[in-house]
């Protein structure tokens, strides 16, 4: 049977959800990001202002793209696990998958355009010359990447080399994982597998 381990007593509702092997951080209808133990216990606020659009966690930091009233625009930036202060580190508005690594945020922009912007701060880098791009995965130094025409891609970070690993013209990827030799791809209502190797 399954656990409950939290009950919000408030009026918002938990529209995305990322987890890592102690917490998990919900958006609470897009306005703010709560953390709360996977053993149980009391949340803590980590992202209380705009709304937010995407989230990621990597090790002691939770990544988040969110849209900010007035002249503060669309941010992609991060706050400690724990809680303490956001720091945003490009303005921009992104959608769908973000993912990190040790030195970069990975994003895709409202024209599916893909990006990446250095932890540390710095000017946004484009990965692709590509539009109408969504993130699917990060693995191991690859980027996974599909456009709404059904095809796959993967992109070497060292080398920037693009490589297609599936063309499906007919239906459009929906969610993709990969375990380091076997990429899986949802494609409407199939599962199809592209060896790594």
């Amino acid at each position: 049977a399954a656990e409950q381990i939290y009950m919000h007593t408030g009026s918002g509702q938990c529209y995305s959800l990322v987890a890592d092997d102690t917490n998990f951080y919900c958006a609470l209808d897009g306005s703010s990001i709560i953390q709360v133990p996977l053993a149980g216990g009391a949340p803590v606020t980590l992202v209380a202002m705009g709304s937010v659009d995407a989230m990621h966690i990597r090790k002691d930091k939770l990544f988040f793209a969110i849209t900010l009233g007035g002249f503060m625009g669309a941010q992609v930036g991060y706050v400690p696990v724990g809680g303490g202060t956001a720091r945003f580190l490009v303005r921009a508005q992104a959608r769908g998958r973000m993912f990190a690594d040790d030195t970069h945020v990975y994003y895709a922009n409202t024209n599916g355009e893909i990006f990446r912007v250095a932890i540390a701060g710095g000017m946004p880098e484009s990965l692709s010359s590509l539009r109408g791009l969504s993130l699917q995965s990060l693995d191991g130094g690859l980027l996974y990447i599909s456009d709404s025409g059904g095809s796959l891609y993967r992109l070497d970070l060292a080398s920037r080399k693009l490589e297609t690993l599936l063309t499906n013209k007919d239906t459009r990827i929906g969610a993709v994982a990969a375990d380091g030799n076997t990429l899986y791809g949802w494609t409407g209502y199939s599962i199809r597998k592209v060896s790594l190797l």
